[in-house]
């Protein structure tokens, strides 16, 4: 994430909830930001081969990991940790670009990587690696229910332009409806964009993203961008004890709603209509 006091609406990553905190902790100017969540379900994870050896959190001490030094995963990875009662201390990390990392893991220069599941995995599938070989270690499944991706803005850019931030959240939101309904269309836009994807796996991204993620029970009752205040603050909890941040943040500084679309043109599906599969 990058901050400045001329910021625009941004998509971050799933670090963003540190990235929040730590704003809101710092920097008046950014205490408050305009979010409004695209996913659900915790998409992080680390992820080993399991020739390795290393079967699950604990067996990552004292190795080598990977990730950008931008990687979400990696920012919370101290969570994951204490959450998995994992001695972190004799742990190494090595920075690389992001299409280098699962190459990295697969060359054995690295034990783990961290990443979101839906970029991980596909891209070790294509590069020869089956699902059952991998040892995923999602970071919900130890307790940390984070938020995913989000758009935000600043407090002085919002209060400027509050048409113009609802316009961007409409369409952030029509553009996930749209590939929840019509995955085919949503992969031929990335074709179109980028000739030289390969389809196969992007479908396989895109299936797991929707499957995995995005389609939670909460999101299919309530809407995309419907936050639970009790969830958010658990994470903003996690992240101020684990950083000693030494300041308190609440849900209402980092998420607001008013700028979103009305419930009904934030619902995924209509009631009782399963998501088409993706090709």
């Amino acid at each position: 994430m990058h901050y400045s006091s001329s910021l625009r609406p941004t998509v971050a990553q799933a670090g963003a909830c540190l990235s929040l905190v730590a704003a809101c902790s710092a920097s008046p100017v950014l205490a408050q930001v305009e979010q409004s969540n695209v996913k659900y379900a915790c998409p992080l994870v680390a992820v080993a081969l399991k020739k390795s050896g290393i079967a699950g959190p604990k067996d990552l001490a004292g190795k080598r990991l990977g990730a950008p030094a931008f990687d979400g995963a990696r920012q919370m990875f101290p969570l994951f940790a204490k959450a998995s009662a994992l001695d972190a201390s004799g742990i190494s990390w090595m920075a690389m670009d992001a299409n280098l990392r699962e190459q990295m893991l697969i060359k054995g220069q690295v034990d783990a990587i961290t990443g979101f599941l839906t970029s991980a995995v596909p891209s070790l599938e294509a590069l020869g690696v089956k699902p059952s070989e991998l040892t995923v270690m999602r970071y919900d499944a130890r307790g940390l229910d984070c938020y995913g991706n989000a758009v935000f803005g600043t407090r002085e850019f919002v209060a400027r332009n509050p048409r113009t931030t609802a316009a961007i959240l409409k369409a952030v939101n029509n553009a996930m409806l749209e590939m929840v309904r019509s995955p085919t269309a949503a992969l031929n836009a990335i074709k179109a964009r980028d000739p030289l994807v390969k389809m196969d796996v992007e479908a396989g991204r895109m299936a797991m993203y929707i499957r995995d993620i995005l389609l939670t029970a909460h999101v299919k009752a309530n809407g995309f961008s419907s936050v639970d205040p009790a969830r958010l603050q658990k994470s903003i909890d996690a992240v101020v004890e684990t950083y000693g941040l030494g300041s308190m943040t609440t849900p209402g500084q980092v998420c607001v709603d008013r700028f979103l679309p009305p419930k009904a043109g934030r619902m995924p599906l209509p009631q009782g209509v399963a998501a088409p599969a993706a090709p």
